[in-house]
């Protein structure tokens, strides 16, 4: 299953940083044999600038955007866990970018499907400031849930500390955002 699915909570590919990446970076995976879609829960195709995609059902690079509804009974999160319940077993890998402990559920039905879980964190939302957020009684159980994610994937040296005691070394991963430069100087 070379076939990743990366979950965004907000995803503009023609502004934001994130979304520039993302979609330059399929086709450099397809070389690979690594096929990509993405999963944006919080972006509505308007406002992000995409005519709406009407498939039901996932296909090769493909932008699905959960309903922009708001509500109390059927909340994005469960929207979320609704979607990798319905299609989560096509993926090899699901990229949660921007690590949200809110995903729990989601991410248990990832792991329950075989794929392997990886959680971006690339703002205030490292390990150990998310833990911090838990009352006290409850941090056990959060460290519990931290043990289903395969890779926590920090772009800065502060993220990365962050981790440190809170999840293993080894799913400590520090890849930092770069800049291509040419070959020779300007």
């Amino acid at each position: 299953r070379n076939f990743v699915l990366h979950v965004f909570n907000y995803f503009k590919p023609d502004f934001t940083g994130e979304g520039i990446y993302v979609t330059n970076m399929m086709p450099l995976l397809d070389g690979q044999g690594i096929r990509s879609d993405v999963l944006v829960k919080r972006t509505s195709p308007k406002k992000a600038g995409i005519r709406e995609q009407r498939e039901s059902a996932p296909v090769e690079h493909t932008i699905h955007y959960l309903p922009a509804r708001r509500s109390r009974v059927f909340p994005s999160e469960l929207q979320l866990l609704w979607w990798i319940l319905r299609f989560g077993r096509r993926y090899g890998v699901i990229h949660y970018h921007a690590f949200c402990d809110r995903y729990f559920l989601s991410i248990l039905a990832a792991r329950i499907y075989g794929c392997k879980v990886i959680c971006s964190c690339t703002l205030d939302d490292g390990p150990g400031e998310v833990l911090k957020t838990y009352h006290p009684a409850y941090r056990w159980l959060v460290r519990k849930l931290y043990s289903l994610i395969h890779a926590f994937v920090t772009i800065s040296p502060k993220l990365h500390d962050d981790g440190k005691g809170v999840i293993p070394d080894r799913k400590n991963r520090l890849i930092p955002q770069g800049v291509q430069t040419p070959a020779e100087p300007c």
